[in-house]
């Protein structure tokens, strides 16, 4: 039983680091479609959530950035590993408050996404759905599949807890 939650807990880690990291799925896309196609559709008060929760994610990343000691600052310049292997060995040598930290960060965006999802409709979803499928970079395109595959499985582990 706690071999299993250590595994859940390393998993969140690492969706937490993923998201600081990286561009959440609905930045992505926006910068993909130059954020006027993304931003035709929606309505101010969308606009502003997401431009709100982009500024959460850059000041929380700048937070966390922070809290890193010299050590681990140099693990995430380090060239010479790829990006997972970087964040594995991040996730290592994170303290406990540090660990902390992201997990409250995670929360605060996901409030946030889900504020914002639950403002759109289902055609803003459709057109949203159509832009992806019209992302040109290939590249792009599986990586924010990807992100949003492991977001939703983070979610059910979360629910699942």
């Amino acid at each position: 039983m706690k071999k299993n939650y250590t595994m859940k807990k390393y998993k969140s880690i690492v969706f937490i680091i993923m998201l600081l990291f990286g561009l959440s799925s609905f930045q992505l896309l926006a910068q993909e479609t130059n954020n006027s196609t993304l931003f035709e559709n929606l309505t101010v008060e969308q606009v502003k959530m997401l431009k709100n929760q982009k500024e959460l994610i850059k000041a929380n990343r700048e937070k966390f950035k922070a809290s890193l000691s010299l050590e681990q600052l140099n693990i995430l310049k380090d060239t010479k590993l790829t990006l997972k292997e970087r964040q594995k060995v991040l996730l290592k040598m994170l303290s406990n408050s540090q660990r902390k930290l992201l997990q409250q960060q995670q929360i605060q965006v996901q409030q946030i996404k889900n504020q914002f999802i639950a403002t759109i409709t289902l055609e803003q979803r459709e057109q949203l759905r159509m832009q992806l499928k019209n992302t040109t970079n290939l590249q792009e395109r599986k990586e924010l599949i990807e992100a949003v595959r492991e977001r939703r499985k983070n979610m059910q582990n979360n629910t699942g807890e």
